[in-house]
């Protein structure tokens, strides 16, 4: 991730999504520490090592921009049709899913 970006995503969880600094940590160093989270699939103690905090404070960061994503997640993934009026032809079209679809 390039650092325009980077510092766009921070802004937005920061403004937007209830995503807040602390006293010792950044809005931006909590957001690299979850990217390296999911990025490498790193474990906490490997957080630890990395950014030199507890496994405290690691779990709690980790969970705090957790919930600012799935906050931003739900402004930004939307269905196209939210009525869900009408089937996509890639499910009507196959005898395997469409069953499912059927009204009763």
């Amino acid at each position: 991730m390039d650092s325009t970006t980077l510092l766009s995503l921070c802004n937005d969880l920061e403004t937007h999504h209830d995503l807040k600094p602390s006293r010792r940590m950044s809005v931006i160093e909590k957001v690299e520490m979850f990217l390296f989270t999911i990025a490498v699939g790193a474990s906490n103690r490997q957080v630890q090592e990395k950014f030199q905090y507890s496994g405290e404070t690691v779990n709690r960061c980790l969970k705090e921009v957790l919930q600012s994503l799935c906050l931003f997640a739900l402004e930004v993934i939307k269905p196209i049709d939210p009525q869900f009026t009408s089937t996509p032809r890639e499910i009507a079209m196959n005898p395997r899913f469409m069953p499912y679809f059927k009204v009763r």
